[in-house]
Parts: C-alpha cells; structure tokens; sequence
C-alpha cells in the first residue's frame, strides 16, 4: 500500500506557546485601561460696564419734567439794562469720560426771549463768576435766549468744569420795541446732553 507523506512542517512546542501568550497579551490589552498623567487649567474673566452720569452744582440731576432751578440765573422785575451773572458746574459723576453739549428752549413769551442776550464763558474747574468775570473768549454769545447753545466739549469721569453765564437785557433800539416787552415773563430749559466718548 502507498502511504502518503505530509509535507506540512510540525509546530515546535516554544512556537506555539509564544503564540499563544501574545494572544494572552492582545487579549489583556482589550479590557486593560492604562493610567496616564493628565493636567488641567482654567481662566476667567469678569465683564462689566461704565457709567455716563452728568449732574450739576451739588450732585443735582435735574430731569426734563423736574429741570434743575438755577434761580441764581434769573431776573426778577428786569428794565432794559438788567442783567445777571451766575455760574453752573457741570460735573461728570460717572466712570466713563463723555461729550457734552447743550442747547435752549423757552416757554412764556417769545418777545421776551427774542431780547434777552446771553454769554457763556468756561472757567476751567474752578473759577470766580461774578461782575469782574471776562468774557472775551466766549463757548456762546448770541442776541436770543432761543439760540443758546454749547458745542460739543469733553469731561473726563470724577471732573467737572465751570460755566459762568450772563444774561442781559439791552435795549432794542426803540422806545416802541423796549415799551413792548414790559410786565412779559419766559422760562428758559438749558437741554444738557451727555455721550460716551
């Protein structure tokens, strides 16, 4: 009878245990969970916001419906000739330096208002506002309380600046005009506008 040969190589007994403990291994690995060095940070940050806070005088907020009475300002029982001097301080209350500006309205009556000349001087923080004032370089000067007006001007936050206003009523050239604004009253509202800069 003809046998058949085998030509197969045989597993040596080291082969096969190293084969079989890398297989251990490789099974291991999959269910193993391995300790690794791990660090970690963090960082914060805080976000707020500034204020824009104008006041006058001493901490006075005066509103549109409530304006700020500077009866210091006002003439009672004028006469062609009349006049006042009185200073405002514009005080920045707030964190943030702004821009502020300031326009004029009146109620009562309009010839009156139409011949009262107003001048506006800056006296820087600090300063005197009263007869020996000079107003030779004035931020205002016009013939009509209506047209009163302050152009833009920069106040840093915790600063305040000093305006020293005059008001006076010259005559209108004529007995006629000047005889047609007696026993008149108007009410001027300085509009004070401040913007973040």
């Amino acid at each position: 009878m003809i046998k058949h040969l085998s030509f197969l190589p045989k597993k040596s007994p080291v082969r096969a245990r190293a084969v079989l403990s890398a297989g251990a291994v490789l099974g291991l690995s999959a269910v193993m969970t391995f300790a690794l060095f791990t660090d970690d940070g963090y960082v914060a940050s805080t976000f707020s916001t500034g204020t824009v806070n104008l006041t006058f005088d001493n901490a006075q907020d005066g509103s549109s419906a409530t304006p700020y009475a500077l009866t210091s300002l006002g003439i009672s029982i004028g006469k062609i000739g009349s006049s006042t001097i009185s200073p405002l301080t514009v005080h920045n209350a707030g964190t943030l330096p702004f821009n502020y500006s300031a326009t004029t309205t009146s109620t009562g009556a309009p010839t009156l208002a139409s011949a009262l000349q107003v001048t506006i001087v800056s006296l820087g923080a600090s300063g005197t506002c009263d007869g020996t004032t000079s107003f030779a370089s004035p931020l205002y000067t016009g013939s009509s309380l209506n047209a009163t007006s302050i152009a833009s001007r920069t106040l840093p936050a915790g600063t305040s600046e000093v305006l020293c206003f005059k008001v006076n009523l010259p005559t209108t050239g004529t007995d006629t005009s000047d005889n047609a604004i007696q026993g008149l009253t108007t009410t001027a509202k300085f509009a004070f506008a401040a913007v973040q800069s």
